[in-house]
Order: structure tokens, then C-alpha cells, then sequence
């Protein structure tokens, strides 16, 4: 945590997070979290930008970590509902247990719609 709130960060992917939480939970939670995540790899439902992706996967864990199973990390956009990386970071750090590391809300609220906008100005 301490290597990841200086910056040393490297996850793969050329940016670094937008925002960092903490969820602080306990043995029981942690396990079913573990086994939540495990789960969802064995099943291996496949990718979708759009309804299967990194921000779905993740939200299952973070459900098992907190002990939320209402937390959906869903935004409208373009008439359809996704789970986004912005909306989970969000509803995350709503949860009573859970504390802001590096807080990205200004970041994030432009990226998905930068993203969104830019798509439409492609076509």
C-alpha cells in the first residue's frame, strides 16, 4: 500500500490508477472475497466490453470484501447500464468500511464520458 500511494504502481497497462481504496474487512470477508474472485475465473464467462468486463469482474470481490451485495457500480450511458471503473470506485467508497487511499474524483468523472464522446465524433 505504502509503494502504491508513492506512485509505484505497475499493473500492466500504461496509466496509473485513478483512485486508491482501502477496504477494511475481516478474516471471513477476505476468504469469501478470495473465493468470490476464484470463482468467477473457473467460470470463465468470458469478456465484453460492455457487459463482461474488468469493472464486473471486480465489483464481485469488492460485494464479498464489504459485505455488500447491493453495490452495483452500474452507469447509464447511451440508454444502456454498465459497470464502470468510475461508478465502482464510487459506490465503493460510500461503504462505511472502507477508506480513500488516493481520492480520483475529479479524474474520474471525465474519462468515460471523454471516452463516450469521442466514439461518437469517430463515426
Amino acid at each position: 500500500l505504502e509503494r502504491i500511494k508513492k506512485g509505484d504502481f505497475n499493473s500492466g497497462e500504461s496509466s496509473k490508477p485513478d483512485g486508491i481504496l482501502e477496504i477494511n474487512s475481516d478474516y471471513d470477508h477476505d476468504k469469501e472475497a478470495r473465493a468470490t474472485m476464484q470463482n468467477e475465473i473457473k467460470q470463465n464467462k468470458g469478456y465484453s466490453g460492455a457487459s463482461r468486463n474488468c469493472a464486473t469482474y471486480a465489483r464481485e470481490g469488492v460485494r464479498a470484501a464489504t459485505g455488500n451485495s447491493e453495490i452495483s457500480g452500474e452507469e447509464s450511458i447511451m440508454f444502456s447500464s454498465f459497470v464502470t471503473p468510475n461508478q465502482l470506485y464510487k459506490d465503493t467508497k460510500s461503504q462505511n468500511n472502507v477508506n480513500t487511499v488516493v481520492d480520483a474524483e475529479n479524474k474520474t468523472d471525465y474519462m468515460i464520458d471523454e471516452r463516450v464522446n469521442l466514439k461518437k465524433q469517430v463515426k
